[in-house]
């Protein structure tokens, strides 16, 4: 039995064996391919094709397509969508290690500060949101210092402290009703 979607099948549950943490990997890689180019991997008339396409076929380069995308971001969907599941990220979590080093990297100039994503020519620029120019987000480059400030060990938690309070009182609240309606059973028996 195979469960899932033929279009996002990899290759091993396309040939009947069952899924593992890689398979969910291959996966992410057939959504971040069609994510980026507006069209999935593979595509073909019947199931039975598709999955012959997952295990056979080499998907194709992204950047014939869009010659915009990272190279390291190829390579990355690429190493996701390996055949074998031993040549994958073993998990979702190293793909995502892997995603947040990537992103991490300092851009070429001539990319902007983010992902690019596939134009999609059936709409109108003036349809995109506001954040979105040409069909590309204008992404603002990050800030040259983190907005996050380190805590002091004299900081006090307040809500924390609120919300164990709460829940003090509603255990304290609890044990006197639960005595009463013991203590109600226990009358009302002969």
């Amino acid at each position: 039995m195979v469960w899932g979607s033929p279009l996002y099948f990899s290759p091993e549950q396309a040939a009947g064996s069952a899924p593992s943490p890689a398979s969910d990997v291959y996966s992410l890689g057939v959504m971040m391919f069609e994510m980026l180019c507006g069209q999935p991997p593979f595509t073909a008339s019947s199931a039975e094709e598709l999955s012959r396409l997952h295990r056979e076929a080499r998907p194709p380069a992204m950047r014939s397509m869009f010659p915009d995308i990272p190279h390291g971001l190829e390579t990355i969907v690429q190493k996701a969508l390996a055949k074998p599941p031993e040549a994958r990220y073993q998990t979702a979590d190293q793909l995502g290690k892997e995603l947040a080093a990537f992103n991490q990297r300092p851009y070429p100039a001539d990319l902007g500060a983010g992902l690019l994503v596939a134009e999609t020519r059936q709409v109108a620029v003036e349809n995109y949101p506001p954040f979105m120019q040409d069909g590309y987000p204008q992404v603002a480059a990050p800030p040259a210092h983190s907005l996050r400030t380190e805590r002091s060990a004299n900081d006090v938690d307040w809500i924390t402290w609120l919300l164990a309070l709460l829940a003090l009182i509603a255990v304290g609240g609890l044990v006197p009703f639960g005595m009463w309606v013991y203590s109600m059973l226990v009358m009302q028996l002969p």
